[in-house]
């Protein structure tokens, strides 16, 4: 039987997912315009980058000899974990206007 190691196998995952959600988006701000269009641009390429770590990072618990289509199911897989980083995403996009500069 495999022993689960809570820090290593559950805690540590999850943070570092909360973490990039956090910090893809608000990074990301620096570089797209200050409208409600980079504000999109910013939560699709944000969304899009984490669904792929996501998916990487269960096709990575499954291993690399597990067929043809896993990648697919490891996709499917990761949207369980867009439970746990997309509600942060959703907030780090929600505070950027508050940090936009009004034309002068």
């Amino acid at each position: 039987m495999v022993e689960i190691n809570y820090f290593v196998d559950i805690i540590i995952p999850i943070a570092a997912f909360l973490a990039m959600a956090w910090c893809l988006p608000t990074f990301l701000a620096r570089f797209v315009p200050m409208s409600v269009t980079g504000l999109i641009m910013n939560g699709i390429f944000s969304i899009v980058v984490l669904t792929a770590l996501g998916a990487s990072y269960m096709w990575w618990l499954g291993g690399i000899g597990a067929g043809e289509g896993f990648m697919f199911l490891a996709l499917w897989h990761s949207m369980r974990i867009a439970l746990i980083w997309a509600p942060v995403v959703v907030l780090a996009l929600i505070v950027q206007p508050q940090r936009w500069k009004p034309d002068l």
